[in-house]
């Protein structure tokens, strides 16, 4: 795993796994801390390799603010795939399986450490890259976003779902049952409806 401080982020090339061809995929790693005393993110990478060919995955996960231990959960699930990427890329027929497969597993070892008196958790977003396909899966409301470039620089779109409360009372309001102001102004606008450290996981996406 390699990380940089965001203001002197460079590019740099992961090793590929022994046996295989180098990695066509040129990396970089980032984490900001901002206004908070404890980084609560956890990102990495690891390599591997599905049926002979070279395979990448990137991880991140962000410890959910205002909980305990946001750090150590997020440091669980990063940690976890890393540990456990070849094993799951040799158990399953299809590549995206492997990314439920992790997450279910640091989802099973971020709840060991759960305590309902101080709960906590984390987000988790992963991105399987084979060849040249790629597979993404999302828990929670941290972004994957895809960078293309145009004649004015880059343009960003956001290629996953944000598991927050926002879309749910949106739909609320759409069929009437509660206004749109309500639904604008409500303080769980936000809040997380799925994120890894529970009991079970309330909603993934995999893609």
């Amino acid at each position: 795993m390699t990380q940089r401080n965001q203001d002197n982020m460079e590019p740099f090339r992961a090793d590929a796994p022994a046996g295989s061809a180098a990695l066509p995929w040129q990396l970089g790693l980032a984490q900001d801390i901002g206004a908070r005393r404890e980084q609560q993110d956890c990102i990495g990478t690891v390599t591997g390799s599905f049926r002979g060919r070279p395979a990448l995955l990137a991880v991140l996960a962000d410890g959910m603010g205002g909980m305990q231990d946001g750090a150590r959960f997020s440091r669980i699930a990063v940690s976890c795939h890393q540990e456990n990427f070849q094993r799951a890329l040799d158990s399953v027929a299809q590549p995206a399986a492997a990314l439920l497969s992790l997450a279910l597993q640091a989802n099973e070892q971020a709840h060991r450490i759960y305590d309902e008196t101080r709960p906590g958790g984390t987000t988790l977003v992963t991105a399987l890259f084979l060849e040249d396909c790629f597979y993404t899966l999302c828990i929670g409301d941290s972004r994957i976003c895809l960078y293309r470039k145009t004649g004015r620089g880059y343009a960003s779109l956001q290629i996953n779902r944000e598991h927050v409360f926002g879309p749910l009372l949106d739909e609320q309001a759409w069929m009437g049952r509660i206004s749109f102001a309500d639904a604008e102004n409500n303080l769980l606008r936000s809040s997380l409806t799925s994120a890894v450290g529970d009991s079970r996981i309330r909603a993934i996406d995999l893609t």
